[in-house]
Parts: structure tokens; sequence; C-alpha cells
């Protein structure tokens, strides 16, 4: 199992709705963990990991349209108010991974609990410039 490449929605309109074209040309009525995220000058910055048992594509709009995740909503409120504590860019991106239905939570659970930052920290991946040269002049060593 392997994640999906980074989607982008962009948003547009007075009210900064989000195009969710990019992710209707997708088939994706199946189980499977997903992150959404913003993106700056030093990457993808996740903000909000979750799963479907059975139809990631339903759970991705609902999120990307602020009917889903409470915290997502009020992201999405707080740009259009104009008042974003860390903005989230110029789009939502989405990835995801396909499973099966019985691995969708436990899967979940990992990346919540913290392999995404562990993986993040070893492959370098959405870290801020100060956080990389850090991890690079500790020269920490983690195992896959």
């Amino acid at each position: 199992m392997a994640w999906s490449n980074w989607y982008k929605c962009i948003f547009y309109g007075m009210d900064s709705k989000v195009n969710t074209t990019p992710l209707d040309q997708l088939s994706l009525r199946c189980a499977g963990v997903y992150a959404i995220a913003g993106k700056d000058e030093y990457g993808y910055r996740v903000e909000y990991v979750g799963m479907s048992k059975s139809n990631i594509q339903a759970r991705l709009k609902a999120h990307l349209t602020g009917s889903g995740s409470k915290v997502l909503k009020k992201k999405l409120e707080e740009r259009r108010n104009g008042n974003e504590v860390m903005p989230l860019g110029d789009a939502l991106y989405f990835a995801y991974v396909k499973t099966a239905p019985q691995e969708a939570q436990w899967m979940e659970a990992l990346y919540v609990r913290g392999t995404v930052t562990l993986s993040n920290i070893q492959q370098q991946l959405s870290l801020p410039e100060p956080l990389k040269k850090l991890v690079e002049s500790t020269k920490v060593e983690l195992e896959p």
C-alpha cells in the first residue's frame, strides 16, 4: 500500500469555497485513509487525517466542503473571515491510501499517533527548513 500523490483543490469565490473537481474525477468509493493539507513555502502541512471503511470520496468531499471535521470547518471559516492563524495557502490538498475495510481504522490510528511525523522526519518531507537542518546536523537514524 502506498500513498497517492497530493491532489490540489483550489479555493475560489469570495467565500473561499473549495473546487472539488480533482476529487470528483477519481474513483474512491472504497475503504482507506486520507490526509488533508495546506501548503506553504516549506511544503505540505497536514491539517487532518481521517479514514473511511467504505467511501473515501464521500468523506473527503464532506471535509473539503466544510461539513465533515469540525477542525477543518473552523479552518475554512477562519479563511473566509480573513483571520487565519496558520494560512492554508491558495488551496487544500489531499492524498490517500486504499485499504481493506477492516484495516482502515488501525491504519488511521498509526498515522494520527505519530507515524506520519516519524516518516516525515525520516524522509525530511513537509518539514520547515530550520527543522530539516536540525535533523541533518544531528544525523538522527530512524528505522523504517
